[in-house]
């Protein structure tokens, strides 16, 4: 889940650093969020489990919980001001750090249950990444009267990256047999703190009366080349014996680190769709988004949402969404504007229930946004 696609009436098309507009016109001034969560565990879960005794039943309760491809963390936050210059021109500067990670299915089976008999653990599926990036971006946008008013625009980011690790490999399998255990694995962290390099975001958008269509692509191309990395590698070769001799059995580990020159990083791609309508004092919305892979920044699944806008006063408005994200499960999503030129935006998204004990995941963003 993330939180700059969950508020589609305030800022739901972000447009990178540079125009990020809303469906009504708006683009962030300045604005900050902040989400975070699992895939599987709610607060309520580790209120009740954590220091408890877990028997056969509940250590079950808890692994069913888990996608078979794992139990997901994630949290994302994100900083970011944009200013625009003369109405096609902008320049903006986002300050962004994320972090993703998936443990494995078989791993935590065996850390509930120990090892069965007859049963291959798999390690696989561990992945995890973690970024923090510094941009600058320059905007542009230009409407084509030949083509029915289409307005077509992008910016392109300068990037500095302050950290990255990534865990570059992990394979192996482990076997519970009558005999004993046996199995190998290897798993390699690869890090740096010394980061540059270049991306590009575009959209194109249609408005058709009162109402606005949008398509938005965020890290069409993005690469940050890191340097002077260090790659950690811990090899673990198993093989105990289940009978009484001692010298029959081993474990043995091996640790090194050795240094990589350059690495790079590609971002993944995230594409938003966006179709909003008003009514009067109404604004209503729905809106597609999915990143193509999964990355420190976003797990790769899709998100629906449909969000709904009532404008109160002229300086007071409150927003209200419902909508489904493939990590995350249900969420919800309230939001208050204050003001009317520079307005306060405040949201608070949680998933998939509002009560705190039933969160999975929350995430919170507040800002100024400014008309275009």
């Amino acid at each position: 889940m993330r939180a700059n696609v969950i508020g589609l009436v305030a800022v739901v098309a972000l447009v990178s650093c540079c125009f990020a507009r809303d469906a009504t016109g708006w683009y962030q001034l300045l604005w900050t969020e902040v989400d975070f969560g699992n895939g599987a565990f709610t607060l309520g879960d580790y209120a009740l489990y954590n220091g408890a005794f877990l028997d056969e039943q509940t250590k079950r309760d808890l692994t069913s919980s888990v996608p078979s491809d794992g139990l997901s963390f994630f949290a994302h936050a994100s900083t970011r001001a944009s200013y625009e210059i003369g109405g096609k021109f902008s320049v903006g500067g986002r300050l962004r750090v994320g972090q993703y990670a998936s443990l494995p299915k078989d791993v935590l089976d065996l850390i509930l249950f120990g090892n069965e008999m007859e049963r291959t653990y798999s390690l696989e599926d561990a992945r995890g990444e973690a970024s923090a990036l510094a941009e600058l971006s320059f905007g542009y946008r230009h409407r084509l009267s030949s083509v029915g008013g289409v307005t077509l625009g992008g910016s392109f980011k300068v990037i500095k990256g302050f950290g990255y690790g990534v865990i570059s490999q992990a394979e192996g399998t482990l076997f519970s047999g009558e005999e004993g255990i046996s199995g190998d694995g290897v798993l390699s962290v690869l890090s740096s703190r010394r980061g540059s390099g270049y991306g590009l975001d575009v959209w194109a958008e249609k408005i058709y009366s009162n109402m606005r269509m949008r398509l938005y692509i965020e890290d069409l191309y993005t690469v940050v080349t890191w340097r002077d990395c260090d790659e950690e590698i811990n090899r673990i070769l198993v093989d105990l014996d289940a009978g009484e001799v001692p010298s029959d059995s081993l474990v043995e580990t091996v640790h090194e680190v050795r240094k990589v020159t350059v690495f790079e990083q590609r971002l993944k791609p995230r594409v938003e769709l966006t179709l909003a309508r008003a009514w009067d004092n109404w604004l209503v919305g729905v809106a597609y988004s999915q990143s193509l892979g999964w990355s420190a920044f976003g797990s790769g699944r899709p998100h629906l949402e449909v969000s709904c806008m009532r404008d109160l006063t002229g300086w007071l408005s409150l927003e209200a969404e419902l909508g489904w994200d493939g990590e995350a499960g249900p969420t919800q999503a309230l939001g208050i504007w204050i003001g009317k030129i520079t307005p306060f935006v405040l949201r608070l998204t949680s998933s998939p229930a509002p009560l705190p004990s039933s969160m999975k995941s929350f995430s919170v963003a507040i800002g100024l946004l400014r008309q275009m």
